[in-house]
């Protein structure tokens, strides 16, 4: 990649420099020009998915990854992994009260689609609102 980019940079200093005088080149310096501009994208479209690809591992594996994994990555995107683990880490102590809630467990929805609920403290607010409407409809 670093490779294509270096490519793009120097054709582009090719394109501004042989646009000067020269007319009849213009609509091959266009062409050439938009041809870099598609690789460039293409190019932003492959590093962004290998992010996607990146981000899922640590859904997939946890927080450590496997060896043979770990070999196919640069630097650079090992260096985001670790700092999505330590986000992710991050919000999951923020929720779920003094031990966290661990968001990655349980990825699978149950086969059932109703389960049992038990309650552990009864609220009589709804109760109260019931009245206060009731006595609404009175007046």
């Amino acid at each position: 990649i670093n490779e294509t980019i270096t490519v793009v940079l120097f054709c582009v200093c090719r394109n501004e420099a042989k646009t000067e005088g020269k007319s009849e080149l213009i609509p091959s310096i266009k062409f050439r020009h938009s041809c870099l501009l598609r690789n460039q994208r293409c190019i932003a479209a492959y590093l962004y998915d290998r992010l996607l690809r990146i981000r899922a591992l640590r859904w997939e594996y946890g927080s450590v990854l496997p060896t043979a994994i770990r070999f196919h990555m640069c630097a650079e995107e090992m260096e985001w992994f670790n700092q999505y683990k330590k986000s992710l880490a991050t919000y999951m102590r923020s929720i779920g009260g003094e031990e966290g809630l661990d968001i990655t467990q349980d990825m699978k929805p149950p086969k059932s689609l109703y389960i049992q609920v038990s309650a552990v403290l009864f609220y009589t607010f709804c109760f109260y609102i019931f009245h206060f409407n009731l006595k609404c409809f009175v007046i």
